[in-house]
């Protein structure tokens, strides 16, 4: 009974204890308003993801800028220090990128902020591309009044930025670009450019598979002997597929279709003795979007027979044809010039539509064939190449680089300072965009951006060319976003260099 008694008093007296604590603390609590920090750069977005391009000796300034709740709250107060991996590279609100702070390729720097008032240290992070030249952007491949290549880089990322220009490659130019360019192409895409292909017909190494960020090739072929006929190797064609790695592509040589694949250049695809000729550049095939198409047929037109051949591939070595499908091919069709071509164009069956664009004059003939689905064999199967129109179009021996658009389902070609179109199964010609008249000459290569991630392209580059210029560079480049502008036109200029290059022959643009 004591025990108990004991008990009961302790919790009475414990309960004194804590209702008289909660009398004493009535009324004591003070509630504090805590500073929140955000860390900005001078333009007002966030700092953090952001990527910045250091190309060549530039010096690229990014300030940070902190923003605070609290009225007391002073921005200059903040200690910001700018870290690589684990060593301290730069220490204040502004940080000067340089290229003897970074190794080449993308680097992560981490920005740690201390906030003055709760001493609480805030983390953002952005991304530098330490470039040669740069990471993103255009290229431009040109020729001079000697015909000698030359390579040009821009970047987007800088709409300000200046040209670099090239006439070799490698540390110690020990590769030249060689004479008579034919393409450049930027290899990879869905916004990530890490390579391109340069190819020149006349070169000791006509074609250069080369790492953008360093600017070295990283896999050359030496054209020496490397003809199908003997002698040196003289590429007329190159064209990149939108998914295509390590450079794959055909190339075209003295007519001949040959495959380019990890930097490899193989022999004639067509495994049939069965003499053919495409020409410089009469040919078409899938881009590779569709990897159940890609390497199962070409199509060129044939100076020899006078037809457009097809080449199909049934089996499960791709790129490799063992004979022409006669019944796919067209029938005589007499002297004709090829005009250009397109191709992975979905079709409302679901499969893929090709086509190509002959002449004889100014008569015009549009030709198409497509990857359709057989309702009776329950597979897919190419169609007969067949005429969808034919029309009479006036100085269509000047267009210049006509391609098709796979998501708009128009061809489109250049003539004067004017940017034409027509439909995929007609010749229905209208204008499409005219660059204002400023002097600087005609259109002599045009191009859509590279990037096919989205059911669109949003960019054109445009090269123009006056020869009666005064200037040293006689070459101008334009580039537009495929948006309206202000007055209704359909693409929005982005920026312009007025006779800063020479005389354009091939663009890519991977700026996505």
């Amino acid at each position: 009974m004591k025990i108990m008694k004991a008990i009961n008093l302790f919790y009475i007296y414990l309960l004194i204890l804590l209702f008289s604590a909660c009398s004493k603390d009535q009324g004591n609590y003070d509630y504090v308003d805590v500073n929140k920090m955000t860390i900005l750069d001078t333009a007002g977005d966030t700092l953090t993801g952001q990527e910045f391009d250091i190309n060549g000796g530039d010096t690229v300034v990014v300030e940070a800028v902190a923003k605070g709740t609290l009225s007391g709250f002073n921005p200059s107060d903040v200690q910001h220090t700018w870290v690589l991996d684990k060593d301290t590279i730069g220490k204040g609100a502004k940080f000067y990128l340089t290229v003897d702070k970074f190794q080449p390729g993308p680097n992560r720097v981490k920005l740690y902020s201390v906030d003055p008032l709760t001493k609480l240290s805030y983390l953002n992070s952005i991304t530098v591309n330490v470039n040669a030249t740069i990471s993103k952007g255009i290229a431009v491949l040109a020729k001079d009044e000697q015909n000698n290549s030359i390579l040009y880089l821009k970047s987007t990322k800088n709409q300000s930025g200046k040209w670099f220009r090239f006439t070799s490659l490698g540390k110690d130019n020990q590769y030249p670009l060689g004479k008579d360019p034919i393409s450049v192409d930027f290899e990879g895409g869905y916004m990530v450019y890490p390579n391109f292909t340069i190819v020149s017909k006349d070169a000791t190494f006509p074609i250069m598979l080369v790492n953008l960020s360093s600017m070295e090739p990283y896999f050359m072929i030496n054209g020496k002997n490397k003809a199908l006929k003997g002698g040196d190797l003289k590429p007329t064609f190159f064209k990149m597929g939108y998914g295509a790695q390590n450079g794959d592509s055909y190339i075209l040589e003295e007519g001949k279709v040959r495959y380019l694949k990890n930097g490899f250049l193989g022999p004639d695809v067509l495994t049939a003795k069965r003499d053919y000729d495409f020409g410089e550049n009469a040919i078409s095939y899938d881009n590779f979007v569709s990897i159940r198409n890609a390497g199962r047929f070409v199509m060129g037109f044939d100076k020899i027979s006078k037809r457009i051949l097809f080449f199909q591939n049934k089996g499960f070595t791709f790129f490799i044809f063992p004979s022409i499908a006669e019944d796919k091919s067209t029938e005589v069709l007499g002297d004709m010039d090829f005009v250009g071509a397109g191709g992975d164009m979905f079709s409302s069956s679901g499969g893929l539509r090709y086509g190509m664009i002959l002449r004889k004059g100014n008569q015009v003939y549009n030709y198409n064939t497509g990857y359709e689905y057989n309702t009776e064999t329950k597979v897919y199967e190419f169609s007969k190449i067949t005429e969808a129109a034919n029309a009479n179009i006036p100085n269509i021996d000047k267009a210049i680089n006509l391609r098709l658009n796979s998501w708009t389902s128009f061809y489109y070609y250049a003539l004067g300072r004017t940017i034409y179109r027509f439909p995929f199964f007609s010749l229905t010609v209208q204008p499409y965009f005219t660059l204002p008249e400023d002097g600087t000459g005609d259109i002599v290569y045009w191009n859509f951006d590279k990037d096919a991630s989205s059911n669109s392209h949003d960019n054109m580059g445009i090269a123009t060319y006056n020869p009666n210029a005064k200037e040293e560079k006689k070459g101008s480049f334009y580039h537009y976003e495929i948006t309206p502008d202000a007055s209704g036109k359909p693409m929005t200029l982005k920026s312009k260099s007025l006779y800063q290059i020479d005389k354009a022959v091939s663009i890519s643009m991977g700026i996505q």
